[in-house]
C-alpha cells in the first residue's frame, strides 16, 4: 500500500510535463527522483512497489543471450 500526498493542479501538471508518468502503469514510479515529493508512506516491501520491468528485462536478456532466445516463439 502506498500513500500519496494531495497535490495541487499545478503540481500535477508540472509532474506530467516531466514525462515521468507516461511509461508507468500507475502513473508514478516509486524509484523516480520525483517520488519523494508526493509519496507519504509505503506499507510493505519497497521492491514489491517498484515491480519488475518485464519489457526491459526481455530486451536485456535478448541482447545478452540472443542465441538463447532466438528459438523462442514470441
Amino acid at each position: 500500500d502506498v500513500g500519496l500526498a494531495p497535490l495541487s493542479e499545478a503540481e500535477i501538471r508540472a509532474y506530467v510535463e516531466t514525462g515521468s508518468p507516461m511509461d508507468k502503469a500507475g502513473g508514478y514510479g516509486i524509484q523516480d527522483h520525483t517520488a519523494p515529493f508526493f509519496v507519504e508512506r509505503i506499507e510493505g516491501d519497497y521492491y514489491n512497489v517498484v515491480g519488475l520491468p518485464l519489457r526491459r528485462l526481455y530486451q536485456t536478456l535478448r541482447r545478452e543471450f540472443d542465441d538463447l532466445l532466438s528459438d523462442a516463439s514470441v
